[in-house]
């Protein structure tokens, strides 16, 4: 079920460079290890370290156990060429967006002119990790879903550990596809796609914090593939094997999530998204029959003139086009409203089918903090505009709201706030289609599965 992410830092046994073992005692190999933190994660001189230690011990006996952990790779150096790319907030057009989707905290972040597209995203995971690095508490209960960004932001996250323990980390869906990496239809240049899914996620967060020696960080891997054959041999794997509960609450006594950290993505080879690249294949995907499904779906979307379909965490939800968007639609709007609620249908047939998590697993979460950016001119703006009118529309006491708070770049900001202030300048009837269509897109349980733990206010 949990897996700890107890990794040693050196064998029992290790080998020398010119190949013969070398034999260390327990108490020597505790003491490498100990200098090796002393220095390299506290920061501290050798003088100091040999003072800590005994006030006898010489300079060079330290240097000696520094030596050997480097010799033996108990000490590793990497460089992340990606780990500079970041932004600054622009603080007056952050708290605009806030307010505009009534969220608690949001982040309008400006980059380098020269960034591009597949950098955007990067900066943008980067920027999220500093600002919730130190949000992390000791007794968390944390959920991850999958995708670029979140993966990103997880190794962000850990590239500085943080000093916290008795972390829990959950995924919060399946597996894309079977886990056959290298099966999946790649872009041109790449050998394998990276690792992407929540379980990969969960697996570098936990291999990160333990990375700054905190105790009792552990973890659940769902190891199950997204879609499954049957609505019933779905909730049977998360049942079994997932954090959530089949449609609300958390298995094995687990408190809801503390936080938990999501993209927002849409299905478009645009935006790269793995199922419009299994779609666009010529590859046996698995569940063939519901990925015939999407296409058919998405093909009357288009038709419709509405956008491709968004998704959080993989569970899939209809895009709902934005005001300035409305009037080029070809049915009107009661007309239209039919249409969007039928392609929901579809959908909600295949996020029944699918192993992940339902809408009311993110109201019951405190921090709900959402990454999506380079939305402003491509189709997956429409997708993170319908997932934050699902939060902007309602109050907090309706328990309507999916996220609360979001980090993505100033143009697509500036974008969602301009969006919004059409909507309140239009007859209010619009507002209420909208509300309209929410209101089946996230649906809400009967009953919530909130149980408050020790980190909850």
């Amino acid at each position: 079920m949990f897996h700890s992410a107890d990794y040693s830092a050196i064998d029992s046994v290790i080998y020398s460079e010119t190949g013969a073992p070398a034999m260390f005692t327990r108490e020597r190999r505790d003491l490498i290890v100990r200098v090796a933190r002393l220095r390299h994660l506290n920061g501290l001189t050798q003088s100091r370290i040999g003072q800590k230690l005994q006030p006898e011990k010489k300079q060079s006996a330290v240097a000696k156990l520094l030596d050997d952990a480097e010799k033996y790779g108990v000490v590793r150096y990497g460089i992340d060429a990606e780990a500079i790319i970041t932004g600054e907030q622009e603080l007056e057009l952050s708290d605009d967006l806030r307010k505009a989707f009534a969220l608690d905290s949001a982040y309008a972040v400006d980059f380098a002119p020269d960034l591009t597209g597949d950098e955007l995203p990067v900066g943008l995971a980067n920027f999220a990790a500093d600002k919730i690095r130190n949000t992390l508490r000791s007794n968390d209960h944390i959920a991850v879903a999958g995708g670029r960004t979140v993966a990103r932001f997880c190794r962000a996250i850990t590239n500085k550990p943080v000093n916290v323990h008795h972390v829990v980390i959950t995924p919060l869906g399946g597996r894309l596809w079977s886990g056959h990496l290298w099966k999946a239809p790649t872009r041109e240049g790449k050998h394998f796609e990276q690792p992407l899914n929540p379980d990969d996620c969960g697996l570098i967060l936990a291999q990160g914090l333990h990375g700054g020696f905190q105790p009792e960080i552990t973890f659940s891997q769902v190891s199950h593939p997204l879609f499954a054959n049957s609505e019933a041999e779905a909730k049977t794997i998360i049942r079994e094997n997932c954090a959530f509960r089949p449609g609300s609450g958390w298995n094995w006594n687990l408190p809801a999530p503390s936080q938990a950290f999501v993209g927002v993505g849409m299905v478009s080879n645009a935006t790269h998204h793995r199922l419009a690249e299994w779609l666009a294949s010529n590859e046996k995907a698995p569940a063939r029959a519901t990925l015939e499904d999407l296409a058919e779906a998405g093909k009357r979307a288009k038709e419709l003139g509405l956008p491709e379909f968004g998704d959080v965490a993989n569970r899939l939800f209809v895009s709902l086009p934005l005001p300035s968007a409305l009037p080029r639609l070809a049915p009107e709007r009661a007309a239209l409203l039919k249409e969007v609620r039928k392609l929901d249908t579809t959908l909600l047939r295949i996020n029944r089918r699918s192993v992940v998590m339902d809408w009311d697993h993110l109201r019951d979460i405190d921090l709900v903090f959402a990454m999506a950016g380079g939305t402003a001119t491509s189709p997956k703006l429409e997708a993170l505009w319908t997932i934050l009118l699902g939060t902007g529309l309602y109050t907090k006491e309706e328990r309507f709201r999916l996220l609360t708070a979001v980090a993505t770049d100033s143009a697509t900001a500036i974008r969602l706030v301009e969006e919004r202030e059409k909507l309140r300048a239009l007859d209010p009837d619009v507002t209420q289609w909208y509300k309209a269509a929410l209101e089946f897109l996230f649906p809400k349980q009967a009953k919530s599965g909130k149980k408050r733990g020790p980190h909850s206010p």
